[in-house]
């Protein structure tokens, strides 16, 4: 499993890196979309309506070049390990949407990468929230286990721990794009 996911990020950031050279930074305009569709995306993930923005924020995230998403491993290795499903896709998808969007509206936060992780812990807990009320047979240990932490208050701790074992890796916490 980890070794599919390593390969989906390479491959992932190596898609980006030939886009962005082709084209430049973000407009306004698409950041605009991007917070639109990254909303709509939150409200509803699972949604077959919005097939369509899924594909274009996804595409969209990896062409730019002036939007890093960096992926924590250590933080959401639990979720990758589960069982395959499109909530779970869906899951992946919103943390790294949720840190995009952090990045667009407060580019001087998204610079710690503490308060960056916890966007994208945060965004995941509200996609699982709106998940679980369109299928409320769906259940996933690791988010389960994620909303006790953010109830207890024990949140920024887990991400704090997850990011630190990143960065001392220096492998596990990468940009999505070179």
């Amino acid at each position: 499993m980890r070794r599919c996911l390593g390969i989906l990020v390479f491959v992932g950031m190596l898609t980006g890196a030939l886009f962005a050279e082709e084209r430049g930074p973000s407009t306004p305009d698409e950041r605009k979309h991007a917070l639109t569709v990254i909303e709509k995306l939150e409200a509803d993930p699972i949604s077959p309506d919005l097939k369509a923005d899924r594909d274009w924020i996804s595409k969209w995230i990896f062409e730019v070049p002036d939007v890093q998403v960096p992926i924590c491993t250590a933080i959401i290795q639990p979720l990758l390990d589960e069982r395959n499903s499109d909530p779970r896709k869906a899951l992946q998808l919103q943390q790294l949407l949720a840190m995009a969007a952090l990045e667009i509206k407060k580019p001087e936060e998204a610079k710690d990468p503490i308060k960056l992780q916890m966007a994208g812990a945060e965004g995941m807990l509200r996609a699982y929230a709106n998940i679980t009320r369109r299928m409320p047979m769906y259940k996933s240990e690791f988010m389960e286990s994620l909303r006790v932490k953010e109830q207890s208050g024990t949140l920024e701790s887990f991400v704090r721990q997850g990011t630190a074992e990143c960065r001392a890796r220096n492998s596990g916490m990468r940009p999505m794009k070179p």
